[in-house]
């Protein structure tokens, strides 16, 4: 690795692990979170949070979305025979039709370097950044409970009544990235149907760095480059169960979203998802 920020001598193959592999469909969704991250952890391996800091990731951290990435579209080890039926079903599998970002560091430039070895399309969304912890940005989990373990309980307990310091309220992190996903669900058409879906906000950013007005083409297969904090919100939509203006923080913590993890949702015929397949990044999940 020269670079971190270029993610030179990254290699697009590796080996992580795929769980609950499952049928292909034409329109697709697929959730990757950002690897691993400078100042990831404190002093004694507690968890940071890093909300809206702008960390770059480590070369684990490349090596892991890069791994995720490499079995989702290629299978490894013992899933290869399983995949490759998948595989036959649908030939066209990977070919992306657009790449979403989150606009920090850790999500954006492993996303741009992708879209170019790729030649697609790259919009960068801001609605998918992590939730913005405030005061408690850069501090560990272990130090804020030694510092203020009541304020920290009282956020675990009902984060909405009790947000961080100056940080970011649960239900307008919530309405951002409920509003992004909601674009991107309408967005994620079938080709061949000739739907013409209307984007509200943001530009398609090319893979020469050209910015150009996002078109009204549906696009069939998308990836997002995201955050723990994003996703486990996504999925946590995607389930009919669910009641989006009654989600809580405990309904987030449902999901394990780890490093460099790769989450696949299909579109179903009546027109809700469902996570098809999974692809772990070999790392736990952090708080965000």
């Amino acid at each position: 690795m020269k670079d971190r920020r270029s993610g030179e001598n990254v290699d697009f193959s590796g080996s992580g692990q795929m769980i609950e592999p499952s049928f292909s469909t034409a329109a697709a969704i697929v959730l990757l979170r950002h690897g691993e991250t400078e100042n990831d952890k404190d002093a004694d391996g507690g968890a940071v949070l890093r909300g809206s800091r702008d960390d770059l990731l480590t070369a684990g951290g490349w090596r892991q979305m890069a791994s995720s990435l490499s079995v989702f579209e290629h299978g490894e080890g013992n899933t290869r025979k399983q995949w490759r039926k998948i595989r036959e079903e649908e030939r066209n599998e990977c070919e992306w039709d657009e790449i979403v970002s989150s606009p920090l560091l850790r999500c954006r430039l492993f996303a741009e370097r992708y879209a170019r070895q790729r030649g697609v399309p790259l919009r960068i969304d801001a609605r998918l950044a992590e939730m913005h912890f405030g005061a408690w940005e850069g501090m560990s989990i272990s130090a804020l409970m030694q510092r203020d373990g009541e304020a920290l309980a009282r956020f675990w307990r009902d984060p909405e009544a009790h947000p961080p310091p100056e940080g970011e309220p649960l239900s307008r992190f919530f309405a951002r990235v409920r509003e992004a996903w909601e674009e991107l669900a309408a967005r994620c058409r079938e080709r061949k149907t000739g739907e013409q879906v209307s984007g509200k906000t943001g530009q398609t950013t090319d893979v020469n760095g050209d910015s150009n007005p996002k078109t009204d083409e549906g696009a069939g297969k998308i990836l997002v480059v995201t955050h723990g904090g994003p996703i486990r919100v996504i999925l946590c939509l995607s389930e009919d169960a669910i009641v989006p203006e009654r989600l809580t923080g405990a309904d987030l913590l449902r999901h394990e979203v780890g490093h460099g993890s790769l989450h696949r949702l299909c579109r179903m015929s009546d027109g809700g998802w469902q996570m098809a397949v999974r692809v772990s990044g070999g790392c736990k999940g952090n708080p965000a």
